[in-house]
């Protein structure tokens, strides 16, 4: 049965302690929440980064609950809630989601490109967040059994669902994760040095990230930069620009406040204003 199989492979599963790296605010999500995370097995860790399962703590929230902020990484989901299955695709900017509709949410998270190798063509071409074109298995009925499972059926049965599309690794899939390494190693790269040590143009090195990832290696490092400077304006009473601007290596406050509305969506100051409320 589905426990048996899981003894067998528990092995390679491994608990991961980490919180989303994209949580703006993970003080009151840790309030509600328990989030577990674990390691894919050795065939999907290519392509798959974890998979994580959210679980409301007791007791229960306020009748006022705060939303979960999220300032998405360059990375796809499954979601799997108690009323729904979905794909959720990178966005570019801030959004908000109610953590509380489900008493779990379960899901898989990929590796930048990791999606495109369960996909027929590139990940520029998908723009559904419909599962089962996809997954086919996957619809609501399945989401609602698989909720009902303990965590280590849950991954499993996962498990199961990504190995059924029988993801094959690549040329392309390799470089990506070289070059995402690359820039964990050294934060300072630019899209230039990168192209220049991995012997490409930087059009070239702008096709592979749009084609296999969804987003330009440019909007991956804009977007580290930022979720520094997100959690920078949570953890300070005070904020100023100028400070913030020279602490994260930003050439002037222009230059910082230029990104942040294009990352972001709007201004420094009505953020700030927007989290002080």
């Amino acid at each position: 049965n589905m426990a048996e199989s899981f003894q067998k492979t528990a092995n390679y599963l491994q608990e991961l302690t980490l919180s989303h790296p994209g949580i703006i605010e993970d003080t009151s999500f840790h309030r509600y929440f328990t989030l577990r995370c674990y390691k894919p097995s050795k065939t999907l860790a290519p392509f798959v980064e974890h998979i994580w399962i959210q679980r409301k703590k007791q007791p229960s929230p306020p009748s006022q609950k705060p939303p979960i902020e999220i300032l998405s990484g360059p990375n796809i989901y499954l979601f799997f809630t108690a009323d729904t299955a979905f794909i959720h695709d990178i966005t570019r900017q801030e959004f908000e989601y109610d953590a509380f509709a489900s008493e779990v949410t379960a899901g898989v998270k990929f590796r930048p490109g990791g999606f495109s190798a369960f996909l027929q063509g590139p990940v520029s071409d998908f723009d559904t967040s419909n599962i089962t074109a996809v997954f086919p298995a996957a619809d609501n009925t399945y989401a609602k059994d698989l909720l009902e499972q303990t965590n280590e059926v849950i991954v499993e049965k996962l498990e199961t669902l990504l190995l059924s599309k029988q993801p094959k690794d690549n040329d392309q899939l390799k470089l990506i994760a070289s070059i995402l390494s690359a820039l964990e190693r050294d934060e300072t790269l630019t899209t230039r040095s990168i192209a220049h040590t991995f012997h490409m143009s930087e059009r070239s090195l702008q096709f592979l990230f749009q084609q296999y990832v969804g987003v330009s290696l440019k909007w991956i490092i804009m977007r580290k930069r930022f979720l520094k400077v997100t959690r920078y304006i949570h953890q300070q009473k005070r904020h100023s620009w100028t400070e913030i601007a020279a602490e994260l290596g930003y050439n002037s406050q222009s230059h910082l406040s230029r990104e942040f509305k294009e990352v972001i969506g709007q201004s420094p100051s009505k953020y700030i204003k927007n989290i002080r409320r």
